[in-house]
Order: structure tokens, then C-alpha cells, then sequence
């Protein structure tokens, strides 16, 4: 039995070569030298989360729409954060981010409450529509600190 991505990513730690992991359409690669500690990750269908070599993760990752992608550059550090993907997320080499910072490429709901008012019966069945909620891409350049 192949294990999940989410299970792969949780304890994942590549000491000789990189990590790659299909399940359906989703990927998950983890460069070489680093440490992933995952507290949380959410795939869907086409989402793709890749981690440079040599760096150490700590964060709960989610790829909220179909065709997300979160990519994390070489030797960065990330702290016990949240990358929340509708998009895109980069985020460069050498960039350092601290516990409880909370990146999102997306508003989560309409700003109109007429557009979101249904959102919570929504998602008591499983449902979210992203057809009115903004989002563009975010990109952390290298060696940012925050």
C-alpha cells in the first residue's frame, strides 16, 4: 500500500536524495537535506507542493482549489505557519518565516455579504465556491525575513 501524500509529508526527512510522490493528479516533492515536519496538509486533484534542498519546514500546508501549487526555495525555514494556497505561493531561497505568521494568496470569501452569505451551509456539505473570492498569486523573495 502506497502511503498518502499527507503521511509522507508529515515525518518527511531526505538525507541522500529528493522525495517524490504522486497520489492521482497531486504531487509532493521534498529536495534533499531537508526536514518537513507537517502539521496539516490539504491536497486536491493537480495541486503540486514542492520544497527546495536544505530546508526546514514546520506548518500546516493547504492547497484549497484544484491546480494550487506551493513552492518553498532552498535553505529556507519555515516556522510553525500556515501557507493557504487558492493560487499560487513562492516562497524564495534563504528566507526566513517565523512561527505564527499566516500567508494566503486569497481573501477566503466574497468581500459582498450577498456572495458569501451561504458560505457556512456550504460547507457543512463539502462545497466552497471560489468564483467570487479574490486571489493572486504571492511571492516571499529570497531571503526575506518575517
Amino acid at each position: 500500500m502506497t502511503p498518502s501524500l499527507s503521511s509522507v509529508a508529515q515525518r518527511a526527512e531526505s538525507r541522500m536524495g529528493p522525495i517524490i510522490r504522486r497520489c492521482g493528479s497531486s504531487r509532493l516533492e521534498i529536495g534533499s537535506q531537508s526536514r518537513v515536519w507537517v502539521h496539516r496538509l490539504k491536497q486536491m486533484p493537480g495541486t503540486s507542493i514542492i520544497i527546495g534542498e536544505g530546508s526546514l519546514v514546520s506548518a500546516r500546508i493547504a492547497c484549497e482549489r484544484a491546480e494550487a501549487r506551493v513552492s518553498i526555495g532552498d535553505g529556507t525555514f519555515i516556522g510553525g505557519s500556515l501557507l493557504s494556497a487558492a493560487s499560487e505561493i513562492e516562497v524564495g531561497s534563504g528566507v526566513l518565516i517565523s512561527s505564527g505568521c499566516v500567508l494566503m494568496d486569497h481573501d477566503s470569501h466574497s468581500l459582498s455579504w450577498q456572495l458569501r452569505k451561504d458560505d457556512a451551509r456550504s460547507w457543512a456539505v463539502g462545497k466552497k465556491n471560489w468564483y467570487d473570492v479574490n486571489m493572486s498569486r504571492l511571492v516571499i523573495e529570497d531571503h526575506a525575513w518575517i
